[in-house]
């Protein structure tokens, strides 16, 4: 079985800083959220989470 790990939390809070800096994590294929409402400031918080399923979902068909 696939599997994802999920880095979750307030913004502000390490979770980029974990992730480019835990040797377990840093050279894993990643989606940040910041990202995608970067790419789609029309977003909002549902559309936002609906795209990043959708990548997750592809990530994971890709590995």
């Amino acid at each position: 079985m696939k599997k994802a790990i999920i880095l979750w939390g307030v913004s502000g809070t390490g979770k980029t800083h974990a992730r480019l800096n835990d040797p377990k994590l840093k050279d894993l294929p990643y989606i940040d959220i910041a990202d995608i409402y970067r790419a789609h400031p029309e977003f909002d918080w549902a559309e936002a989470h609906i795209a990043m399923r959708r990548q997750v979902a592809e990530l994971l068909q890709e590995h």
